[in-house]
C-alpha cells in the first residue's frame, strides 16, 4: 500500500478535484426548469468543466447531434488530462481504456454515414494527445461520406477485419456495426487486463468488468426476447463471449427460456437475483427494473472499489464512469427541454439515465 500511496497520491488528488466539479442534484433541478435549448447552451457555457468546448459555440446551434458531440469532447479532454498526469503503470490501463473512446468516435461517424447527416465534426477540438493515440486518422474519418470511404480510412486498424465481415453481408444495419464494436471492446479489455494489471487492481477491475459483462448480456437477452423476437441461435452470437458469475449453461437456460416470466424466474435464482428483487419494488415495469439493476450495481461496485482503494486505478475508473454518466444525463435533459417536457418529467428521465 505504501507503493500505491507513492504512485497514486498526486493523480488521486487531481481526480478527486475533478470529481468535485461534477454536477450535483441542485444543478439537475436547475436544468429541468429550463425552457429552451439556447437557455441550456447559455448555462453550460458557465460550467467550468464544459467552458473549453462550448465557449465558441453560438447559442443558435440547436441540432442534438452537434451538442452531443461537444459533450463527448469534454469527456475526452478529461481523459487526456488524466493520462498526461498518469505514471507508466497507470498509462498501461488507460491505453486499454482508450479503445472505448476511439470506438465511440467510430460509432459517431458511422451514424453520420448511415443517416446521411451533414453535420461537421471539428476534430481540431479533440485533445492532441487523444488524436495521437488513436490508431485511425480522425481527420480523414471526419471527411468520409460513404461506407467505402470509411473502410479505406480504417483499413489498417484492428476494426477493419471485424467490420469488413459485416460490410460483405446484404442484411447489415448500423445496429450490427455498433454491436460488433461493443463486443470487440469488452473482449479486448478482458484479454489485456491480465497483462497490464496486477494484484488487487486486477482483482477489482476483473470484478467490475466481469459484472458489467454479465449484466449487459442479461439485458441483451431480455431485450432480444421482449422487443426484437431474435431467434435463440442468433442470440449467442450477439453476446459478449465472457463468463464471470453466469456460466455458459446458465446463459443457455436464459436464452432458451420460452417466456419472459420463465426468464425472470431463472434470473431470480442467479447471483443477481437479490439485486433485481430489490429494485423491482419501486420500478414501474420489468424494463425499468433490469436497467435500474444494471445502473445501481455498477455505480455501487465502482464506489466501493474507489473507497476501499483510494490510491489505485479504481479512483480514475470511477471518475470516468461518473463523467460519462453525467454527459448521458445532460444529453437526456437537453432532449427533454427540446420537446417541452415539464420539470418533473425531465427529472424522471434524467434520473433513469
Amino acid at each position: 500500500m505504501n507503493n500505491a500511496l507513492m504512485n497514486y497520491s498526486g493523480i488521486s488528488a487531481k481526480v478527486r478535484a475533478m470529481k468535485g466539479r461534477l454536477l450535483d442534484r441542485e444543478a439537475y433541478y436547475n436544468i429541468a426548469s429550463m425552457q429552451s435549448v439556447p437557455e441550456f447552451l447559455s448555462w453550460i457555457k458557465t460550467v467550468p468543466s464544459y467552458i473549453k468546448v462550448f465557449e465558441s459555440v453560438p447559442e443558435t446551434v440547436l441540432h442534438r447531434g452537434e451538442i452531443e458531440k461537444l459533450l463527448q469532447l469534454a469527456l475526452y479532454d478529461d481523459y487526456a488530462r488524466i493520462y498526461a498526469f498518469a505514471g507508466p503503470d497507470q498509462r498501461k490501463f488507460l491505453k486499454v481504456y482508450f479503445r472505448r473512446y476511439e470506438i465511440q468516435i467510430v460509432k459517431t461517424f458511422l451514424h453520420l454515414i448511415f443517416d446521411h447527416r451533414d453535420i461537421l465534426f471539428d476534430t481540431s477540438l479533440i485533445p492532441p494527445h487523444f488524436r495521437d493515440q488513436s490508431s485511425i486518422s480522425l481527420d480523414a474519418l471526419s471527411r468520409c461520406k460513404s461506407l467505402d470511404e470509411f473502410f479505406e480510412v480504417i483499413e489498417h486498424s484492428d476494426y477493419y477485419p471485424l467490420l469488413k465481415a459485416l460490410k460483405d453481408r446484404t442484411d447489415v444495419s448500423l445496429f450490427d456495426y455498433e454491436l460488433a464494436l461493443d463486443i470487440y471492446f469488452f473482449k479486448f479489455l478482458w484479454k489485456l487486463k491480465d497483462k497490464v494489471l496486477k494484484a488487487w487492481e486486477l482483482e477489482q477491475m476483473t470484478k467490475i468488468y466481469g459484472t458489467q459483462i454479465d449484466l449487459l448480456n442479461i439485458l441483451w437477452i431480455y431485450r432480444s426476447k421482449r422487443f426484437y423476437q431474435v431467434e435463440p441461435s442468433q442470440m449467442y452470437s450477439n453476446l459478449i463471449p465472457v463468463h464471470f458469475r453466469l456460466t455458459p449453461s446458465y446463459i443457455r437456460r436464459l436464452i432458451e427460456s420460452e417466456t419472459l416470466d420463465e426468464y425472470r424466474e431463472l434470473l431470480g435464482r442467479s447471483f443477481y437475483g437479490r439485486a433485481l428483487t430489490s429494485v423491482e419494488q419501486s420500478a414501474a415495469d420489468s424494463d425499468t427494473a433490469l436497467w435500474r439493476m444494471y445502473q445501481e450495481i455498477m455505480r455501487n461496485l465502482r464506489r466501493q472499489a474507489a473507497r476501499k482503494y483510494p490510491y489505485s486505478l479504481a479512483v480514475i475508473e470511477e471518475y470516468l464512469f461518473l463523467r460519462e454518466e453525467e454527459i448521458n444525463r445532460l444529453t437526456t435533459a437537453m432532449e427533454c427541454i427540446r420537446y417541452g417536457l415539464d420539470a418533473d418529467q425531465t427529472l424522471r428521465y434524467v434520473q433513469s439515465t
